[in-house]
């Protein structure tokens, strides 16, 4: 503390940086497995993805490389008889796909 006014420069860092590495490496593992966790717990209820315990297989009409053409249930239909192009990887979006999905 000398030279430096007697300031405790302590309360001025980060917590990250008061870590030790096993500390942080421990800290992001368990932060990436909540985030897996998240998204397994999202793409479980997802009716649309292919690997999802809720999706209906006889709605598949075909399949491709990177996306699927679905029947729209009635219920869930704008019109009458409706379809959508999914992609086959989950994706929060269409605009989040990669460009084989869009070139598809």
């Amino acid at each position: 503390m000398a030279g430096d006014g007697g300031i405790d420069m302590k309360m001025f860092t980060t917590n990250e940086s008061r870590l030790t590495e096993a500390a942080k490496y421990s800290r992001e593992m368990s932060r990436q497995i909540a985030r897996s966790k998240k998204e397994e717990k999202i793409t479980s209820r997802c009716a649309w993805w292919m690997e999802s315990s809720s999706f209906q297989k006889h709605r598949l009409l075909s399949l491709g490389d990177h996306v699927s053409l679905t029947y729209v249930p009635s219920h869930d239909a704008l019109v009458g008889s409706q379809c959508y192009l999914v992609p086959v990887k989950h994706a929060e979006s269409f605009a989040s796909c990669e460009d084989e999905v869009w070139d598809e």
